[in-house]
């Protein structure tokens, strides 16, 4: 078992040091150079794609990166690679990503976008010639002392002095109490191996309160009521809140922050929801750091929470006040019913220059004293890494490495109970690599190649295609590929359409799909089929601030056909 143990810790440390040293960290927000649009996930497409409620108003442009912080901690990166009014469709780097309608996240938008926005030839201000003062006689010249006389509004600007010099920015406690947020409804019939399980219906709710007490805080609530099949195959409607929280400071004016209620954790989002509250300082120079006290809810649909108590601290390190490099380190213990439990230590990287290769990774490193199933050392549980590189042609390559294996804990996070067996070998690695190319005449040549392994088999996709602006339509966009699939045990080989552009007042997004399935182990005479598959997507904004997705997706493979149907209308205020 000492043998064993050590082989496996050292196979662990050796993932985490090239992890570490080839792509270190996740997301940290570059506050310098970019600010942060909080988003949602309004809903998940297919291959590898998701829909988030930002689009142009919001600045957004294809080409932004995007950080989706899903409730478990899993940082999960993505590009937007189309805009609309008020969406935008964001391709995930790691296409096997688990994402659900309504994950949060955040899209980096470049903060002189913001700036070139606002200086407009009809903002700009006039200057104002200086006039003598009334009392200075003609062909006199004023007193260095003395200030040129204002016209009426005028706030001082001159012609070569900054934009903003002017004025003087409104603190928190200043700004009027407002109120942010969105009201949405989603729902979803899926029919799949003779059952609806998997079908929901959702109503809920996702603002925020700037200033509502006059001290300059944030009152966030996102709640919502479901209808669906729980992971206790129990079927009812739950009222949920993802988060209830008050935050204060952490602004230019108060470097300290402190946020308490439920929330997910701010600078640490790898520890997950919290109940309870959270300190936090800022430096002079960018540097972060803080600490967290509270429970862990369980992450079902009705997130009960008591049982796992936690205490966590951290460290944020930037390179310079821009933070295009920042480095982060942090601990968190946790307790089960007031047992000593889990020990995770995060470390992270993110290095996003004005040009070159983005680099980051997330390694999740779980330290076992003993009496546990994994014994003595340290377990590398998770490791998230990609490196890519975008070129002013429109051209890019990207590579995605994840690692994940079972965590030795009394705090269960799965429906079911994992066999000592499985906790000691299970795990999985997948390496992805996605290269593209912008030809002269307005089409992409891609490809995609993954290859993954876990304790008992190897496989891998390949996919080869091209997309071409105004094929089919005028402003829309077309291609053809086709893939490989090799699973556990079964393949696929086929080809897939899809197109996508404006069409009817909205977008339109649709692709089709037909597939040689190869079953190993099965008869001769049913080892092999041909599967169909069609779906659709369809936004466009519905009024005032409404906006609409309605989607459709069916896969027909020998004489068994699945099917999804759904809608999401969101309203923001």
């Amino acid at each position: 078992m000492t043998t064993a143990r050590s082989t496996a810790t050292w196979s662990a440390l050796r993932r985490l040091t090239l992890a570490s040293l080839a792509l270190a960290g996740p997301a940290l927000a570059q506050d310098g150079v970019f600010e942060k649009v909080a988003l949602r996930v309004a809903a998940v497409r297919p291959n590898g794609e998701v829909t988030i409620d930002r689009g142009v108003r919001d600045l957004v442009r294809a080409g932004d990166k995007v950080v989706l912080l899903p409730r478990d901690g899993g940082v999960i990166h993505g590009t937007v690679t189309a805009v609309e009014a008020r969406t935008a469709i964001v391709e995930l780097l790691d296409h096997n990503a688990t994402v659900l309608p309504g994950v949060r996240g955040e899209v980096l938008v470049p903060r002189a976008r913001r700036a070139a926005q606002r200086v407009t030839p009809a903002e700009t201000p006039t200057p104002v010639p200086d006039e003598p003062p009334g009392d200075v006689p003609a062909g006199e010249s004023p007193s260095a002392t003395d200030e040129p006389r204002r016209a009426p509004n005028d706030d001082g600007w001159r012609t070569g002095m900054p934009l903003l010099a002017g004025s003087r920015p409104l603190r928190p406690s200043e700004r009027a109490a407002r109120i942010t947020g969105r009201a949405y409804t989603t729902a979803d019939l899926t029919h799949t191996l003779d059952t609806f399980t998997h079908s929901f219906a959702r109503l809920g709710t996702d603002f925020e309160v700037e200033n509502p007490s006059g001290h300059g805080g944030t009152l966030r609530v996102h709640t919502e009521l479901s209808y669906l099949t729980e992971t206790n195959q129990q079927t009812g409607a739950d009222l949920r809140f993802y988060e209830v929280s008050y935050a204060h400071g952490g602004t230019r004016y108060e470097p300290m922050r402190w946020q308490v209620g439920r929330f997910l954790q701010n600078d640490m989002p790898e520890f997950g929801i919290l109940d309870g509250g959270e300190w936090g300082y800022r430096l002079e120079d960018g540097q972060r750091f803080g600490a967290s006290f509270g429970f862990l809810p369980e992450l079902d649909e009705d997130m009960t929470t008591g049982k796992d108590l936690q205490l966590a601290a951290w460290w944020l390190w930037p390179d310079t006040i821009a933070e295009r490099l920042t480095v982060g380190l942090g601990y968190q213990k946790t307790w089960h019913n007031l047992s000593p439990d889990r020990d995770l230590v995060v470390a992270k990287v993110r290095y996003l220059p004005l040009d070159g290769w983005d680099l980051a990774a997330t390694t999740w490193v779980d330290v076992y004293y003993g009496g546990d199933q994994k014994g003595d050392g340290i377990g590398l549980t998770r490791a998230r890494a990609h490196a890519s590189r975008r070129w002013d042609d429109g051209s890019g390559l990207e590579f995605v490495y994840d690692h994940e294996e079972y965590v030795d804990q009394r705090r269960q996070e799965l429906p079911q109970r994992i066999a000592p067996a499985t906790l000691l070998d299970a795990h999985q690695d997948r390496l992805q690599m996605h290269a593209y190319l912008e030809t002269d005449g307005g089409s992409r040549w891609f490809t995609r190649v993954t290859g993954w392994s876990d304790e008992e088999n190897t496989g891998g996709t390949a996919e080869l295609g091209v997309l071409a602006d105004d094929l089919l339509l005028k402003g829309a966009r077309s291609g053809v590929a086709g893939f490989l699939v090799q699973g556990p045990s079964s393949s696929l080989l086929g080809a897939r359409i899809d197109h996508g552009g404006k069409l009817a007042g909205g977008r339109l997004d649709a692709i089709a799909e037909v597939a040689l399935v190869h079953h190993d182990g099965f008869p001769s005479d049913s080892d092999d089929l041909i599967q169909y598959r069609l779906a659709g997507y369809w936004s466009t904004d519905v009024g005032s601030n409404w906006y609409l997705i309605t989607y459709g997706d069916g896969t027909l493979w020998d004489k068994e056909f699945s099917f999804a149907a759904g809608l999401y209308l969101q309203r923001t205020f």
